[in-house]
């Protein structure tokens, strides 16, 4: 499970590119992404905050997952390519999601969605 949010988060901090490299042109990306960082997200355990999350590691998270929320009650641009690329609120994200993998000292890389295959 640690691996599994890690990456989600990763994909969510990296840059447009990196984040378009991951999927097949078939896929919404920015759906995409908020749907991975949403079943890591909800797959959190008690287990896992008294194994390897801490109070403040699990509020940026709150953070992250109330922002995606908050996108998409009430920002339907904000699942375009376009906003992905440079909108305000993926921007947000990505702030968001690099101070998460600051906080456990995880390096920003491409993401490496390991458990996930796109049949094309």
């Amino acid at each position: 499970m640690k691996q599994k949010m890690i990456e989600s988060v990763r994909l969510l901090a990296a840059n447009y590119t990196d984040q378009i490299k991951v999927f097949p042109q078939e896929v919404n990306i920015p759906d995409e992404i908020a749907n991975i960082f949403d079943e890591c997200y909800s797959s959190i355990s008690l287990s896992d905050i008294r194994e390897w999350l801490d109070t403040s590691q699990l509020s940026i998270l709150k953070e992250m997952n109330s922002l995606l929320d908050q996108m998409s009650d009430h920002c339907k641009e904000c699942w375009s390519l376009e906003s992905l690329e440079s909108g305000d609120k993926w921007k947000q994200a990505r702030r968001i999601a690099k101070r998460w993998l600051e906080s456990l000292s995880s390096e920003l890389k491409q993401p490496d969605l390991f458990w996930i295959n796109y049949t094309v």
